[in-house]
């Protein structure tokens, strides 16, 4: 979570920066305490916005017992076969990369969205069979970030 949250800061930092000297530029009275002002506020923005961010992250999502785990790291899934101790599931998902993962299951409508470092946790119900999971974003699947659950 470190690197996106560096990123995010130098970039609000730029951004901060060049609206102060457009604004500087722009102001007859270099005295002015507007672009002061203005930078308090951005700044104060900023830091709402991450602490949004990391809060939604985790979405106060925990497994619960019985849950089948997976992690998505390094565009793959821990484990390539899932199975379900009945019709209903419950798959709780950790995604451990810079950027979000999909846990997707097409035969079965199953389409949950993992921000970048956060957990989320879905529940369905799915008639005796084989399903493969996949992660939709663009190429995942194709690095081989899909697998298996299988429901007795």
């Amino acid at each position: 979570m470190a690197p996106p949250a560096a990123f995010a800061a130098l970039s609000g930092l730029g951004t901060l920066t060049a609206l102060i000297a457009l604004i500087r530029y722009r102001v007859k009275d270099k005295s002015a305490r507007g672009p002061l002002r203005l930078s308090a506020l951005a700044v104060v923005v900023f830091a709402v916005a991450i602490v949004a961010n990391l809060a939604v992250g985790t979405a106060g999502t925990r497994p619960h017992a019985g849950d089948l785990r997976l992690r998505a790291k390094n565009t793959a899934f821990s484990t390539k076969h899932l199975t379900a101790h009945s019709e209903k599931v419950a798959v709780f998902v950790t995604n451990g990369d810079f950027f979000w993962h999909t846990f997707t299951i097409d035969k079965l409508h199953v389409d949950l969205r993992i921000p970048e470092g956060g957990h989320r946790r879905v529940t369905f119900t799915a008639p005796p069979g084989r399903y493969t999971f996949h992660c939709r974003v663009p190429g995942h699947t194709q690095a081989g970030m899909k697998g298996t659950l299988v429901v007795p």
